[in-house]
């Protein structure tokens, strides 16, 4: 059984979202965290760049470390 079917209670919200769009999220957490109050409530972000070609090495370096800012956990790879 895989591990989304077995928490047959859980739910979830997953959008491509735009960064004026993430910003908006960001402000809401509070709110969020509040509403759900007392639930196990968690975040998954996945950030991807690139596209035909793989982007410059100086370019995924300082993303990188801006990353690194926030989670030890976010690195492009």
């Amino acid at each position: 059984m895989s591990p989304a079917k077995a928490k047959t209670n859980q739910l979830v919200a997953s959008a491509e979202l735009q960064t004026h769009e993430l910003q908006e999220l960001a402000d809401k957490i509070a709110e969020l965290k509040s509403a759900a109050a007392g639930i196990d409530l968690k975040f998954k972000l996945q950030i991807e760049m690139g596209g035909e070609s793989r982007p410059p090495e100086e370019a995924i370096e300082q993303i990188n470390e801006l990353l690194q800012e926030i989670s030890e956990n976010l690195k492009l790879q």
